[in-house]
């Protein structure tokens, strides 16, 4: 448990920290100016020392400057900003700031070899959300499952469930819509939580299609159409694709991911997340969040310690936790705030303004430290939010720069410290240039490059893993599992196709009973390249080297390469009957020496860790085994914890118990003793008004009166020290079990944690040897659908049932349409007018003949609002007002149309006529309509 000196007590010598009561957390609270973040500074440069690896939260840019540091304490060209704005020559400056840095440092007792340690083990690395200056930081959602979730979710839904909710919260603000969409929210949450069960990883591709075509029928007792319409999903699908094509949505997504293995298994890496590229606090919101959630996500996987290990230092928490509104931000942070010691996770929390924190971050930190607070609203909601006594105020509000009241809530005890000078150049935000020349180093390329290596703080294992090399055509790694029953298909066989759900025979029966007209039907074949890969992986388990080997079939389909499985319907592409339809075939995907590399560096292979039993397997089934080797290993930890508190709990109670008589006998003599004095002490008190009446001196009896009154209230305070001793034993007594139930289901949370991630999943790039293995083939229907405005080409794909019929002529997004679409819209979505495609929110229907339209030609009824196509919109000859066919009059003697305010009623015929042909004649003296004779 090492110690941790940030300054001195005021008077009082050295202040030192046990690091690993730091799990219990800390906040620092101090007005601008007071030193806040030269503390978290402080604080941050020492655990650095140690070997902790620290990830730092920077919403104004005062943190980077901990990247500044220099043996000879040369600052230049750093410093230069500084001494523009003071207009001092910059070498002068820097001279100025050498002396005074030599010259603190030496007050402070910092030797050159603690500053030269901190320069040469130290790596502070800037990652720049948003921005290219530091290293690109992207949130691309990670969908892989928890380790053990369906375990998870049997014996800690609410977590389970809180991890995917975070999950798809990101995906659906991500995706443009709000809090308020509860069904696409659970529609979402269903997807995930169905591949998740099985163990399996999802895409935001895969996503994107398994929304259209659900991976099941029902959610909760409603069909899937029933809970959301098709409609809904498709626009669901679109609003998702977006994110993998608008560029205004790329930007979140470029950069490297967020990879808390790289920032937390670094022993004194520093990594400082910079804020200040996301222009509105909502964007800074919505990353916190999602980076708080990947956290908590990893500390899930890593299980539980009560040491320190990890830091999480926050600069500035205002608009991130507010009391009253709900940021994403603030979800995950009191949730890592709450449950975060059971990971050995300690938080760091700084704040200028105490009052704009939610209450809960502040009472959960047992360490406090409160600088000079501007306004006495922030002092008294210090006071009251940590349980602080009434002179803090007065305390707080003479604090000068760089001192801190101290407070240890566990402990109870407060003083006054001095924080000491940094070893880093302090000064404010770094210039983004400056940025780019600090992490020069640090920054890959995109034709990748190999990190330094570094120690492993916690598991001791090594992988051989090959370079990746440069491709354009995917990222996407192809991840298996050594248990995979690959089919195993010789190029010398007969070709293979993927089994379509339906055949062309069958397409166009089905079309035409949608009354579709298919002009003419192509069959195009495509062939995609076999790949037998044979992988090695050589693992090292505390020294123990580990050999596995295995064979995997793979094909490439023009994008990614997949695993091909005995799952996978395939049959001879002779047993396909395509009729008399023209067959096509086609291979753009040949076997070359760019695939087999490609194949080489995205092949991955699922691995399973346990740091318990420090034992690696490769099988779902040998990880099974794990499982319950690993849950009676932490069962048998757990009982014995438990029974060591237990046993603790009894001996103190027989202490007590013993105790408890000999306090009581004690205390029956003293109160003896004391009636003793007490009755002497009034015996002569009366003696004395005896002998003051008849004016004696007093002499030795005034003495004894003393004497005994001294003696009196000795006895008075042992009676009452014996008197508090026994309560407190009494009241220990009673609360003693109930003390122990409480330790107990601390310890049996801090091992169902532990539990939960007491296997590490892993993704090992192995030695691969890939061998071609000749060609299997997919098909698809190249077609021609004719329609009222003409013909339109579309391409059916057998396997999912869509048809693609090319983009919508008003939003320009992909317009993708199901063989149960043809029923809703009569027929294809493509305006009967312009022969366009239109998409589902852009389709409209004649309210007379049902033909589709889309908004540009649609016309409207004035009366109704109907839509209406060409055909059947009417407009009125004299005011040119459009009309469906229910509102539109026909007037009789000319036959033209009218609107009803052109249209009378005669009262010889009961019709209407227009108001250019009907007569008027007098009756009963007045004029009324009569149709011409």
């Amino acid at each position: 448990m090492p110690e941790i000196s940030v300054g001195r007590v005021v008077g009082n010598g050295e202040f030192t920290i046990d690091s690993d009561t730091l799990t219990k957390h800390a906040i620092v609270l101090g007005a601008t100016g007071s030193g806040k973040t030269v503390l978290c500074k402080a604080f941050v440069e020492e655990l650095a020392l140690i070997g902790y690896p620290i990830v730092a939260i920077d919403p104004k840019g005062d943190i980077g400057t901990l990247a500044i540091a220099s043996e000879d304490l040369e600052f230049r060209p750093w410093s230069d900003v500084e001494a523009e704005e003071m207009g001092i020559d910059p070498d002068e400056y820097a001279k100025r700031l050498k002396e005074k840095y030599l010259k603190e440092l030496e007050k402070w007792g910092i030797s050159r070899d603690k500053l030269k340690a901190y320069v040469n083990d130290v790596h502070v690395v800037i990652y720049t959300p948003r921005s290219a200056y530091g290293i690109p930081l992207s949130i691309r959602p990670n969908l892989d499952p928890l380790p053990n979730f369906d375990r998870l979710v049997k014996e800690n839904p609410s977590v389970a469930y809180d991890v995917i909710d975070s999950m798809v919260s990101l995906l659906i603000r991500l995706a443009g819509y709000s809090d308020k969409n509860i069904q696409e929210h659970a529609f979402l949450s269903k997807i995930i939580e169905h591949h998740w069960i099985n163990g399996e990883g999802i895409d935001i591709e895969t996503l994107i299609e398994e929304v259209i075509n659900p991976p099941f029928n029902k959610i909760g007792s409603l069909t899937i159409d029933a809970f959301l319409p098709e409609r809904s999903r498709l626009k669901l699908a679109r609003n998702l694709n977006v994110l993998l094509s608008h560029p205004a949505y790329k930007v979140w997504l470029e950069g490297e991911p967020i990879d808390f293995d790289k920032y937390f298994y670094t022993k004194g890496q520093i990594s400082v997340i910079d804020l200040r590229f996301m222009t509105t606090m909502e964007e800074k919101q919505f990353f916190v969040g999602a980076l708080l959630n990947e956290l908590y996500r990893w500390l899930l996987r890593k299980g539980g310690v009560s040491s320190l290990r990890f830091v999480l230092y926050f600069d500035e928490l205002v608009g991130f936790a507010p009391p009253v509104s709900k940021p994403p931000s603030k979800t995950t942070l009191l949730l890592l705030v709450k449950q975060g010691r059971a990971f050995g996770l300690g938080c760091l929390l700084a704040t200028q303004n105490p009052s704009d924190v939610d209450y809960k971050l502040l009472s959960n930190a047992n360490h406090r430290f409160i600088g000079r607070l501007s306004t006495r609203q922030d002092v008294d909601k210090v006071r009251r939010g940590l349980e602080l006594t009434l002179d803090v105020a007065n305390t707080v509000m003479r604090l000068r720069p760089r001192m801190f009241l101290y407070h240890n809530y566990e402990k109870g005890k407060s003083e006054v410290i001095e924080v000491r000078w940094l070893m880093t150049y302090h000064r404010g935000p770094l210039q983004p240039e400056e940025i780019s020349k600090l992490m020069k180093k640090y920054l890959i390329t995109e034709k990748g490059a190999q990190e330094k290596k570094r120690d492993n703080v916690r598991y001791v294992v090594s992988f051989q893993v090959r370079e990746e090399k440069e491709s354009r055509v995917s990222e996407k790694e192809l991840i298996c599992n050594s248990e995979d029953e690959s089919l195993a298909i010789e190029e010398e066989l007969e070709l293979l196709s993927f089994k379509p759900k339906i055949l062309p025979d069958q397409l166009m029966e089905r079309l035409r009973d949608f009354n579709v007209k298919v002009l003419s039907l192509n069959v195009i074949i495509t062939k995609l390249p076999l790949y037998k890969v044979l992988y090695h992986v050589s693992v090292s388990v505390e020294q123990s080297p580990i050999e596995h080997r295995g064979v995997v079939t793979v094909f490439y389909d023009g994008n990614n390469f997949r695993v091909l499985s005995n799952n996978d319907d395939i049959i001879g592409l002779k047993e396909l009957d395509f009729g008399e339809y023209k067959v096509d075939e086609i291979e753009p995907f040949k076997h070359n020496e760019l695939l087999s590399e490609l194949l080489k560096s995205r092949f991955k292979i699922r691995a399973f860790y346990s740091p318990i039993l420090h034992r690696i397997v490769f099988s779902r089934r040998e990880l099974e085994k794990m499982k319950e080797e690993v849950r009676q290993n932490i069962l048998r930890r757990m009982n014995r914890e438990i029974e060591e508190v237990n046993l603790d709990m009894k001996i103190r109670r027989e202490e007590i118990l013993h105790k408890i008589p000999i306090l009581e006998a004690e205390l029956k003599l003293k109160e003896s003793d004391y009636k003793l004095i007490k009755a002497r002490a009034e015996e002569i008190a009366r003696l004395k008004e005896e002998l003051k009446k008849r004016r004696i001196k007093l002499g030795a009896i005034a003495n004894e009166y003393r004497r005994i009154q001294k003696e009196q209230r000795e006895l008075e305070a042992e009676i009452a020290e014996l008197k508090a001793k026994l309560r407190m034993m009494r009241e220990e007594l009673e609360t003693l079990e109930a003390t122990t139930r409480e330790k107990i289901e601390l310890i049996k949370q801090k091992y169902k944690a532990m539990l939960n991630g007491s296997i590490v999943e892993l993704t090992i790039s192995p030695e691969v040897k890939v061998q071609r293995g000749g060609y299997i083939t997919k098909v698809k229907y190249a077609m021609e659908i004719g329609h009222r405005g003409g013909s339109i080409k579309a391409v059916f794909d057998p396997y999912k049932s869509v048809f693609i019929i090319g983009r919508c002529t008003i939003c320009g997004a992909d317009v993708m349409v199901t063989l149960n679409d043809l029923r809703k819209y009569e027929g294809l979505p493509i305006c009967i007018t312009c022969g366009k495609p239109v998409c589902d929110m852009h389709a409209l229907k004649c309210a007379d003949c049902g033909a589709i339209l889309c908004s540009e030609h649609a016309n409207r009824c004035s009366k109704c609002g109907s839509v209406v196509c060409k055909e059947h919109a009417y407009k009125c000859y004299i005011c040119g007002t459009t009309l469906c066919s229910r509102h539109a009059i026909k007037c009789p003697v000319c036959g033209r149309y009218i609107c009803e305010n052109h249209a009378v009623l005669c009262v010889n015929k009961p019709v209407h006529v227009c108001t250019n042909c009907v007569i008027y004649k007098r009756k009963l003296f007045r004029k009324v309509p009569y149709y011409p004779e």
